[in-house]
């Protein structure tokens, strides 16, 4: 062999080397951020770590994407810490401070006065320079509908306002977080909002649009869990109790939480207990109960993860409170914690909150239009047994 092709043979040799070197040097660093991530106690990475197990444990089709990378000691550990938290949940029961809930005291003398005081929430000067660029004066029937976002009117707190309806006693905001976006209605006259159930309750559920129109509704969102085998159920089985005017037509599972109104319609968590059915006009399960007494009682993601979510809250002066939380979508909404839900809730005064069933089932529809983000095959959402309802305040008597 000539010198010229030992040389050659030697560059030869050294490119191969260089790519095993590659291609070693890329296996050591997955190795290394595997390990990394699987087994560190660095507490950001334990904390994500704890997400990223309950998000997929939680799910009815993905928990493989837990176990196919995670040793069970380690999705076990995670998951045990979670039941050592609901185990907190068994002794919650509401019991309020005050006898009567004071809804819309509205005591001041002007009409301007008496808005903002009802709806305490929005920021006086976004909404006082919108009204006057718009030649609007009257607060009694202001009606401001921002569904696309153009318009930069804002709550205290700098949330988006997307509707704004002072006949309706009803206000949306638009909820964000570092890996959320959501959007919260608020009710200010708690009277408004029922449940509604599916009329085919037994065989099949309804679609969120289908709920709005038969019940003539403002506003509705999702309610119950229901029979879910193999993410194909048609929301005609409730995952739980559901009552309504003293009635059971659902299925009561011991370990839910049981919450509803009364007659003074105040909204009421406690176990489920068959005896006192009757004393409400509605009623559901699920768990957990974010906020009972003005006390938050849920910390981190409390063993569920990151999902899309929803809640129902009410403050001590009688506003009722639909969350609905958006997720699975990369580049839009990943979707939030239970312990997000109830800081959102407790921002807006939430005396007593509680968490709904979520995943794909999470929805909003305002006037018959979905206006949330549901991470369901299709922007209908799924099939629901049942529906929370906020009906137009020109449909409900006076209290």
């Amino acid at each position: 062999m000539s010198k010229r092709n030992k040389v050659h043979q030697k560059r030869k040799m050294s490119k191969k080397q260089k790519i095993v070197i590659w291609i070693v040097s890329i296996l050591l660093f997955m190795v290394f951020g595997y390990c990394t991530a699987v087994f560190s106690n660095i507490p950001f990475i334990k904390k994500w770590r704890g997400i990223y197990i309950e998000t997929a444990m939680t799910t009815g089709r993905h928990q493989w994407l837990a176990t196919a990378f995670i040793p069970g000691y380690i999705i076990d550990d995670v998951m045990q810490e979670a039941m050592e938290g609901q185990a907190i949940q068994e002794s919650l029961e509401s019991k309020w401070e005050s006898d009567k809930i004071d809804i819309n005291n509205t005591t001041s003398q002007t009409e301007e006065e008496a808005f903002y005081e009802k709806f305490w929430e929005v920021d006086k000067n976004s909404l006082e320079t919108y009204m006057s660029d718009n030649e609007i004066s009257s607060y009694k029937d202001l009606l401001i509908e921002n569904l696309s976002g153009d318009v930069n009117i804002t709550t205290t707190f700098g949330e988006k306002i997307k509707v704004l309806d002072s006949e309706n006693n009803l206000l949306i905001v638009e909820v964000t977080g570092e890996q959320y976006k959501g959007l919260l209605a608020i009710i200010k006259n708690s009277a408004q909002v029922t449940v509604a159930k599916s009329k085919s309750l037994g065989s099949y559920g309804n679609l969120i649009t289908k709920f709005a129109e038969d019940n003539q509704a403002l506003v509705a969102i999702n309610a119950s869990g229901f029979a879910d085998e193999n993410m194909k159920g048609n929301g005609g089985t409730v995952m739980g109790s559901m009552v309504l005017d003293g009635v059971e037509y659902g299925n009561p599972i011991g370990r839910l939480k049981f919450f509803g109104f009364k007659e003074d319609n105040k909204l009421y968590i406690e176990n489920y207990n068959a005896q006192k059915i009757t004393d409400y006009k509605w009623g559901i399960q699920f768990s957990p109960a974010l906020i009972v007494d003005g006390s938050k009682y849920v910390q981190g993601s409390f063993g569920y993860g990151l999902q899309p979510r929803s809640a129902v809250g009410q403050t001590q002066s009688g506003e009722f409170l639909m969350l609905i939380v958006d997720g699975r979508q990369v580049g839009h909404s990943i979707g939030a914690t239970v312990n997000d839900l109830a800081e959102i809730m407790l921002r807006h005064k939430a005396y007593q909150a509680m968490n709904l069933d979520g995943g794909s089932s999470s929805i909003m529809n305002y006037r018959g239009k979905t206006i949330s983000r549901p991470s369901s095959k299709n922007s209908l959402g799924r099939y629901l047994p049942n529906a929370f309802i906020c009906k137009f305040a020109s449909d409900v008597q006076s209290n």
